[in-house]
């Protein structure tokens, strides 16, 4: 049987058993372990090397005005992935 776990990070919570590989935006390095939040499991993760999400383009325009901005923006994120759950 598999086990599963229901683990936090940044904000969000994953459902992830061992193997798993889940993406969040905290600075995260080397080894973690975190708490189950439905049993008191220990679920040990491994931080991967940081990356740039793809780029998130923002367009604002203003009807009447021929108001036009642009941005845009690439969010990093870490890999974490589960090595054990006990």
């Amino acid at each position: 049987m598999t086990k599963l776990a229901v683990i936090t990070t940044g904000g969000r919570q994953h459902l992830v058993k061992e193997g798993d590989t889940i993406v969040t935006q905290e600075k995260l390095e080397g080894a973690i372990t975190l708490k189950d939040l439905l049993s008191e499991q220990s679920v040990k993760l491994q931080a991967g090397e940081r990356r740039k999400g793809a780029k998130v383009k923002i367009l604002k325009f203003r009807a009447k005005t021929r108001e036009l901005k642009r941005a845009g923006s690439r969010p990093q994120f870490t890999p974490l992935t589960v090595t054990s759950i006990t």
